[in-house]
């Protein structure tokens, strides 16, 4: 399963002014700890105390940024919660891992098609890579962060 969170940046700075909840929470955490809770998608196991069972391998391209951020946060809470559905947090080589080539490709489109509204990247997307797929605009922010809402 391929997982795609994106943080549309000038939405985001936009928010941080106006929402005081969000502190000064980077947009890479909002979209990694949304990468996380795809771990719902792993099989049902009402034995097991979070319900699930199976855990994710979360793979990024070599050298990715990201991979970091999220990798300090999943070493520090990885017997906790949803974290602890998590076996391994790590880089990997395009060339030698389809997933994350599946991933890649189903981001890459998803994106172009909330970016330039093209419908075809949107397809591609979709039947791609079975997947999560979560955008943070400024409405997303503005109902996760706005107490009023």
């Amino acid at each position: 399963m391929a997982a795609s969170c994106s943080v549309n940046l000038p939405d985001y700075r936009r928010a941080q002014l106006e929402f005081a909840a969000m502190g000064k929470k980077e947009p890479e955490a909002l979209a990694g700890r949304r990468c996380y809770d795809s771990s719902a998608a792993l099989p049902e196991n009402l034995e097991s105390p979070l319900g699930k069972s199976g855990e994710l391998e979360v793979l990024f391209d070599q050298n990715e940024e990201f991979l970091h951020k999220l990798n300090r946060v999943w070493r520090r809470r990885r017997r906790q919660g949803v974290f602890s559905l998590i076996g391994d947090v790590r880089d990997a080589d395009m060339r030698k891992a389809p997933g994350l080539q599946a991933a890649d490709f189903a981001a890459w489109h998803w994106n172009r098609h909330l970016r330039d509204g093209c419908s075809v990247a949107e397809m591609r997307a979709v039947f791609s890579a079975p997947g999560y797929r979560k955008y943070f605009d400024y409405e997303a922010l503005r109902q996760k962060y706005y107490s009023s809402v």
